[in-house]
């Protein structure tokens, strides 16, 4: 019984740390589809901050590197998506178990 509830509460725990993670990528997802958005509108030099810097970028390298970002934060939030539903499966069998 002391088993099947420390389990239960690591899987829990595991549980509020991908959610976590997963809103934290939906957050950076966001900001990166409007910043390809604001982009789209720009005529003229655009810049890239690089720590406390602003450096001169090409605009089509630019829409390139955010385009990567978003593919990857996806591919993330898909994996972490079967994470939840992986851990939501065995918390519902503990349950079950009961």
């Amino acid at each position: 019984m002391k088993k099947n509830s420390r389990e239960m509460e690591e899987l829990q725990h595991n549980l509020q740390h991908v959610l976590a993670q997963k809103q934290q990528y939906h957050l950076q997802l966001q900001e990166m589809e409007n910043a390809l958005s604001e982009l789209e509108k720009v005529d003229g030099d655009v810049y890239k901050a690089t720590g406390p810097i602003l450096i001169k970028k090409d605009k089509n390298d630019l829409k390139k590197d955010l385009k990567n970002y978003v593919e990857t934060l996806q591919i993330r939030i898909e994996a972490l998506d079967k994470q939840e539903n992986s851990l939501r499966d065995k918390l519902m069998n503990l349950m079950n178990k009961k």
